[in-house]
């Protein structure tokens, strides 16, 4: 029969209330790890298993590059790691930040309280919702900007509620009668008040300015 070695061993309490010689190891039965001694610290110190169940570090620093402290001089990222499975990341001056140069899955929700910049291509296979104003960072003035959509990859649907839509800086919209209004003069030029209506209860075509139709276009 081979010779087998078994270690002293004992529960958590247990290991916690030891001090052991320097260099020895004692099992914990109760999160199935190993402690290591130094000959004067009661309790040794914890190995963290593979899998990391026996973890106690709630706090990462990557600042200073400890667990469970706080960034010297306020600086640096820390990352809070809940007891449900979140993680939140705090960002303790405005010059630092999380920055992935490989590519970043996330299978559950992502809330950003502040900035979000990605430089590259991103695919989004979920709903994706906002909670303020899509705006672009670049103004077009027709030739550049950027696209919603493209003409191999259109949208379907856009829903619209009560506001305007506008066009080169012409106002269009539905009033409460069903009238589809378009103001023929970019916004704050005057007058404002040429405006082109189509009445989709009476079928009307109004305007308060000349009307041209060009031969052939009726």
């Amino acid at each position: 029969m081979p010779t087998q070695i078994q270690l002293r061993r004992g529960t958590n309490t247990q290991n916690a209330g030891f001090t052991g010689l320097a260099g020895e190891p004692t099992v914990n039965t109760t999160n199935n790890s190993l402690h290591i001694h130094d000959g004067s610290t009661q309790g040794g110190f914890e190995v963290l298993r593979a899998d990391g169940d026996n973890s106690a570090i709630t706090t990462l620093n990557l600042a200073t590059g400890s667990a469970d402290g706080a960034a010297a001089d306020g600086a640096g990222l820390s990352i809070d790691l809940g007891s449900d499975g979140t993680a939140t990341f705090t960002w303790n001056d405005a010059g630092s930040r999380l920055q992935v140069s490989s590519d970043l899955y996330v299978n559950g929700a992502l809330t950003s309280n502040g900035n979000f910049a990605v430089n590259g291509t991103s695919n989004f296979s979920g709903q994706i919702t906002v909670d303020d104003h899509v705006i672009p960072a670049t103004d077009s003035d027709g030739t550049t900007g950027y696209d919603l959509g493209s003409p191999s990859s259109q949208w379907r649907h856009l829903y619209v509620s009560g506001g305007s839509v506008y066009l080169a800086g012409r106002r269009m919209r539905i009033d409460n009668t069903g009238a589809i209004t378009v103001n023929t003069n970019a916004e704050g030029d005057y007058p404002e008040a040429e405006n082109l209506t189509f009445s989709t209860t009476q079928n009307v075509l109004a305007t308060s300015a000349a009307l041209s139709i060009a031969l052939g276009s009726i």
